[in-house]
């Protein structure tokens, strides 16, 4: 079960004393450093402007400044004491900014997990209103995800009741620009991908004719390759069917942006432009995180899924930076899991790639790798 909390008004709301006060107790903000975020913080004012009518300047006196770099940074600070009240009770989390989810696994015949969950979230709650911050219910869902008899036998028709407010049970939801749903096949994300991105490539097809090639490749990856690759790590292992849409899109971006027909011969396209087929892309993704994670040790509930090899004596195989891939392995949806897409990809990777001494050197040898393995 999953249980994800909204907030009302957010970042307007933050307490600037004491914000100030955990980034220093917290995370050492003293002296010169604490002054200056004070000052970033202090004698904001806004005002509201509709044709030549204008209302009267306000001064702020609480909040941090949105869609500004440090406000989702400033945030976090702010709330890190919820880590530590969450853990306290059990229950696992995780949190960006002003989103934040409770999850656990679920024994179907004991409703003990659900009032754990439920009395951590009312424990969160309760911190924000003490902390000048407000939870909105009307924002909060809950999702139970599993096998289909798993969920089918979940009485998903009752609610959550969290602060007094009925929380609904949903059949997904969107979690930073990612839609997750009951069985984690990631159906309606890529339906989602998908339309959002036909919609940018038939806007490029209409002034394709009036402008150059190199400005349709830039337009074509940052508008909708960067979509196509926004948490794709996450459809390791999904359906054929789910890939071959990602790849119909795909391959209609590139017809559009070398102006060649529909009966043209994309791989030949996607090769002169050096674009990775999409299930090689999702290969590049996983493997990338995986090589930061060994290399920075972070996150840490990454490096705890990863376990190097280590025979019981002296092999060939003792130096090629292998992973254990564990064998128990119950479900297909398990094997799509960090800790063994991870060392599976890994382990597959050649020897002068895993060894690569830099990030930037490990992608460039990455990338030529799978170039390589595709055409």
């Amino acid at each position: 079960m999953l249980v994800s909390l909204g907030m009302a008004a957010a970042f307007d709301t933050l307490n600037h004393k004491l914000l100030l006060q955990r980034a220093q107790d917290l995370f050492g903000f003293t002296g010169q450093a604490n002054l200056w975020l004070a000052s970033y913080l202090s004698d904001r004012s806004s005002f509201v402007s509709m044709g030549q009518a204008k209302s009267s300047t306000i001064t702020h006196s609480t909040g941090v400044p949105q869609g500004s770099v440090l406000g989702p940074l400033l945030f976090s600070i702010f709330t890190t004491p919820i880590g530590s009240l969450i853990s306290s009770l059990g229950i696992l989390y995780h949190q960006y900014a002003d989103d934040t989810q409770l999850y656990t696994s679920l024994n179907m015949g004991n409703g003990h997990s659900t009032l754990q969950l439920t009395t951590c979230a009312e424990a969160v709650t309760r911190w924000h209103l003490e902390n000048g911050l407000l939870l909105n219910p009307s924002k909060s869902e809950a999702l139970i995800t599993g096998s289909r008899h798993q969920v089918q036998s979940f009485d998903t028709t009752t609610s959550l009741c969290i602060a007094g407010s009925t929380v609904p049970f949903v059949s997904n939801i969107r979690l930073l620009g990612v839609t997750v749903d009951n069985h984690l096949s990631f159906d309606q994300h890529v339906s989602d991908v998908v339309r959002t991105c036909n919609y940018h490539i038939r806007s490029l097809r209409h002034i394709r004719p009036l402008i150059d090639r190199e400005t349709a490749i830039n337009l074509a990856c940052s508008i909708v390759a960067s979509r196509l690759d926004y948490c794709n790590s996450v459809l390791y292992g999904v359906s054929e069917t789910n890939i071959a849409k990602l790849q119909r899109m795909q391959n209609n971006l590139a017809r559009v942006v070398c102006k060649s027909p529909y009966n043209t011969n994309v791989t030949e396209l996607l090769c002169e432009l050096h674009w990775l087929p999409v299930r090689h892309r999702i290969t590049y993704k996983v493997a990338t995180i995986t090589y930061r994670t060994r290399n920075c040790r972070q996150p840490s509930y990454l490096l705890d899924s990863l376990v190097s090899y280590q025979p019981a004596r002296t092999l060939r195989s003792s130096s090629s930076n292998l992973l254990i891939v564990p064998n128990r392995v119950k479900t297909v949806t398990a094997s799509r899991a960090f800790r063994v897409a991870a060392p599976t990809i890994w382990n597959n990777l050649p020897d002068f790639v895993k060894v690569a001494d830099s990030f930037n050197v490990f992608k460039r040898r990455l990338k030529c790798h799978l170039f390589d393995a595709a055409f």
